[in-house]
């Protein structure tokens, strides 16, 4: 009866492991956003909103899994312009080359000197791999451009990648845990 079990639990390993697709793994990567923007801030330093001058923001550089899919000098298109910080949560703030992000809470909030920084967690989409937890971390210094006072903001936007396990080598766990188990009960019973 043992080989049967192992007979039978083998050959489904086998056909889950022919048909089935590995688990996309995580984002694992970063890539820096410029640009130029009205912020406003409350009585405490906080940002409470981000007014981007232009319609699309310029990337810089990029690292990791976003390096096969961008280009420095992509435009970062902006859903949501200008962004207040109050309504953020559940919003899709950007998007460039199926990648999009959605924000989910607000970290540090703060101005030091004449340097605003923001941390806007989040998930980053896209169809190649699986939604990442991401930080959105968005730095202000004041410039002045034509007369007008104007923030220069840059940004970098930077994804862990969680540890990928694939569902075939899960089954195929199982299946030899199965194994033991039923071996070892039968042993004790003999």
């Amino acid at each position: 009866m043992l080989r049967n079990l192992f007979a039978a639990v083998l050959l489904l390993t086998l056909a889950a492991t022919a048909k089935a697709t590995p688990i996309k793994s995580g984002i694992d990567g970063s890539f820096d956003i410029f640009s130029v923007a009205d912020i406003t801030l409350n009585a405490d330093g906080e940002v409470t909103l981000i007014n981007f001058i232009f319609a699309n923001i310029a990337l810089v550089d990029q690292a990791g899994d976003y390096a096969p899919y961008l280009t420095a000098g992509d435009a970062v298109a902006l859903d949501t312009n200008p962004i207040s910080i109050n309504n953020i949560i559940g919003l899709q703030l950007w998007n460039v080359n199926g990648f999009s992000f959605i924000a989910t809470a607000i970290g540090a909030n703060e101005t030091l000197g004449a340097t605003t920084g923001l941390y806007i967690i989040g998930d980053v989409v896209h169809d190649d791999f699986v939604t990442t937890s991401t930080e959105f971390f968005l730095s202000s210094q004041n410039l002045t451009v034509d007369g007008t006072k104007q923030s220069a903001l840059s940004a970098s936007i930077t994804s862990p990648a969680p540890v990928a396990v694939s569902e075939p080598g899960s089954l195929a766990i199982l299946a030899l845990g199965l194994i033991g188990f039923a071996a070892s009960r039968k042993k004790k019973s003999a």
